[in-house]
């Protein structure tokens, strides 16, 4: 049985609520973790970092971001059996399908991290003379994500990917059905060399079946 603490700020740390949360294999109803319940302090700690985090973050190039995505992509396919096993036990899901979702979240870190290249702005025609209207896109801030049971991994991607590349920090709240393989994740990617504050993976507890 594993244990896991939240990632928050660039490392692992424990919650400064007491409570845990046992993560279940749905079939076998073996105990396969324990994670932290969470508290309203540690959701407050994880914004704060990722409002710390935000300014450096979307002052990178786009396609420097970009890289922090394909980096993940790698990691996912250097551990897809890991992971699929993993993804496969806390939900019931059987391996096939599990390997799926796994092999599926890596193309997504990959596909947006190709939004790189294709962030454009415009320019408007204006009612005056000799004027033109810009329009520039630009981050708007910290992402919040919330992911369910079903797809937890995927639906992660879903968050985390397209905030990133597109200069957000991130704060995301696993399942607390099937935290697992999101939780694995989060150590598989601690050595990529993200900056401290951006990404986030923090378990604050919901009284809402997910």
């Amino acid at each position: 049985m594993k244990e896991f603490n939240q990632y928050i700020n660039g490392r692992f740390i424990n919650s400064t609520s007491t409570g845990t949360t046992e993560v279940l294999n749905p079939c076998t109803e073996e105990v396969l973790s324990i994670i932290p319940k969470g508290s309203v302090e540690d959701a407050n700690h994880a914004l704060e970092a990722a409002q710390h985090a935000q300014h450096a973050w979307k002052s990178l190039t786009a396609i420097t971001r970009a890289g922090f995505l394909n980096k993940m992509a790698n990691v996912i396919r250097e551990n897809r059996v890991f992971l699929a096993e993993t993804l496969a036990k806390e939900q019931a899901k059987v391996i096939g399908l599990a390997q799926v979702e796994i092999d599926v979240t890596a193309d997504y870190f990959d596909y947006n991290a190709g939004w790189a290249r294709r962030i454009e702005g415009e320019i408007i025609q204006s009612d005056r003379q000799k004027e033109h209207i810009f329009l520039h896109k630009a981050p708007i801030g910290v992402a919040v994500g919330i992911c369910p049971w079903n797809f937890p991994f995927f639906v992660m991607a879903r968050k985390v990917a397209p905030s990133l590349v597109t200069g957000n920090t991130c704060v995301i709240k696993p399942s607390c059905i099937a935290p697992n393989t999101i939780m694995e994740f989060a150590k598989l990617i601690e050595n990529i060399g993200l900056a401290d504050g951006v990404l986030k993976f923090c378990a604050w507890y919901r009284r809402c079946g997910w």
